[in-house]
């Protein structure tokens, strides 16, 4: 039987095979053009090169060690990063393209993705630091479970790495930012310039830096695998097929270049930087917002504007220029409902 390796080399993509129920989870190895690539179970693959190499970094003289890990399709229904994957991973096995770092791919919730729905029973995005094991079993905590054992091996296996990880995603509602990210809160933890550099190559536009801790996938690499994990969110979700692939050029080539050790050649603008102020937890059923459901991510709201009715308990703003982010009616009670965020200044020095 051709094995799995082989027909993403000749045939089939990532996503062929993932659609197609025929991705099994066995364990398979095979040097392919220079590269040693390892299958650890349905959608996640590692790729390192034969002979790894490390560039100069002029301000310390010392070889500067760089691991990634990329995920996309933790929620099922979040197309565009799954695509953007699946054609970075066929350049790769194609040698369409080269790899320096050694890097992790995951795709997320394939049977969501199959579906073609945001998650089958759980949100697999808050199942992560361990939360798996706080609920029920079911298929998301199964891959819950499984991205932190092969995210831990791998870190085990370059400790002497810088390790990054990019969480890709898509958002259910417009943006006033179309393109953003999510910088998890880690105490202690300097920033890292070069990785916000980085996004802004990618088109990210915002980034918001979480005051608190998490259990979604790149809190539990920042936290637990002491990486610079980041959520970043490209857009709309659209259905397979229908993305507008242009808008998502400059992300595609700076994570090709990034894993390839090549200076991001993509100029964009500074992103701007906000705090996160709070997070709206849905207390009751009749939790509702007191705005239009089309209002896009970031809507500016002024001090006193009733922002939402939660059972008895109406809630205005306390404070100026408070902007709101994901917010969504939907989720289970004691879940988060959405963000209060605030534009804020960093110092990148």
């Amino acid at each position: 039987m051709e094995s799995t390796l082989t027909k993403l080399q000749f045939s089939h993509t990532c996503l062929d095979l993932l659609l197609s129920d025929n991705f099994p989870p066995t364990k398979e190895s095979a040097t392919i053009n220079e590269m040693n690539w390892l299958i650890h179970d349905t959608g996640i693959l590692e790729c390192s090169a034969v002979a790894e190499k490390f560039h100069l970094n002029g301000k310390n003289a010392k070889n500067v060690k760089k691991a990634y890990i990329i995920s996309a399709g933790i929620h099922g229904n979040e197309t565009a990063p799954i695509e953007i994957l699946n054609d970075i991973i066929n350049k790769l096995i194609r040698a369409e393209t080269q790899l320096v770092h050694p890097t992790l791919f995951i795709f997320g919730n394939i049977e969501g993705m199959k579906k073609s729905v945001r998650e089958i029973e759980y949100n697999l995005n808050r199942l992560f630091c361990g939360r798996h094991q706080k609920i029920a079993p079911c298929y998301e905590t199964q891959r819950a479970e499984l991205f932190e054992k092969v995210c831990s091996e791998f870190r085990d296996k370059y400790l002497d790495h810088d390790l990054i990880h990019f969480d890709l995603h898509t958002a259910i509602k417009e943006s006033a930012h179309e393109k953003f990210a999510i910088y998890p809160f880690v105490e202690k933890r300097e920033l890292n310039t070069e990785v916000l550099d980085n996004l802004e190559s990618m088109g990210i536009e915002a980034i918001l830096f979480s005051n608190k801790k998490a259990t979604t996938f790149s809190h539990y690499t920042s936290e637990f695998l002491k990486a610079c994990g980041i959520t970043v969110e490209l857009g709309k979700v659209h259905p397979f097929g229908q993305n507008p692939r242009e808008s998502f050029v400059a992300c595609k080539q700076t994570l090709i270049e990034l894993i390839a050790d090549k200076k991001p050649t993509m100029k964009n603008k500074k992103a701007i930087a906000y705090n996160v102020k709070c997070e709206i937890i849905k207390k009751s059923e009749d939790f509702k917002f007191n705005f239009d459901k089309n209002t896009k991510n970031f809507t500016r709201f002024d001090k006193g504007t009733h922002l939402y009715t939660d059972g008895e308990q109406q809630w205005h703003t306390d404070e100026d220029g408070l902007r709101i982010v994901f917010p969504n009616e939907k989720v289970a009670i004691g879940e988060r409902t959405g963000l209060l965020v605030k534009e804020v200044l960093v110092d990148r020095n």
